[in-house]
């Protein structure tokens, strides 16, 4: 499938959102049948990515939550020296979410290892996507790790997934970053 279209697609639902996007219009616009878009969003659908699809509608992100911005890790980077300037979801230059549909629809969908230096010491850091659709692709990074991070959005509360990440990293030094505070 070509990665181009879907990158296409998602940037289109992200432009428009809350809005759906019109099927024959992504059709039109990419040069691609009707169809050929939903297939696209059907595999994407089948890949986790949250997409609403309403016949006679058409389709939109669903709503993302924002418990942790890749600014924390981008901050963690630039404090240490490994980069020189932070990225940001706006520009699609985050260190860890790399990949096209990532960038289009603004979080991780897989785990990226970046690394630092701090204080003589080389620490590896596991992105994972934070979203509850993904959970299990987070759960699944626990093994490779001695300490799990776990981020709590202060407008939120503590999340159902949450309360599972800190179940399943019940044998690891857990931290506990709070933000969105203000």
């Amino acid at each position: 499938m070509n990665q181009a279209i879907d990158t296409a697609i998602l940037t289109a639902m992200l432009k428009a959102q809350p809005d759906y996007v019109s099927g024959n219009g992504l059709a039109e616009s990419l040069g691609v049948s009707r169809v050929s878009i939903w297939s696209h969003v059907e595999r994407m659908k089948k890949e986790g990515i949250g997409i609403d699809a309403i016949r006679n509608r058409g389709y939109r992100i669903q709503s993302l939550p924002e418990t942790l911005h890749p600014a924390l890790l981008e901050a963690l980077l630039l404090a240490s020296g490994a980069i020189a300037s932070a990225g940001s979801i706006e520009r699609g230059d985050t260190v860890s979410d790399f990949d096209p549909r990532e960038k289009a629809i603004g979080h991780s969908l897989n785990t990226s290892l970046v690394h630092l230096e701090w204080a003589g010491h080389w620490i590896n850091l596991l992105d994972t996507p934070g979203t509850p659709d993904f959970l299990g692709r987070a759960l699944l990074a626990l093994p490779a790790v001695e300490t799990a991070l776990v981020v709590v959005n202060a407008q939120a509360g503590v999340e159902s997934v949450t309360r599972r990440a800190m179940e399943a990293a019940a044998d690891k030094c857990r931290m506990i970053v709070v933000n969105r505070i203000d």
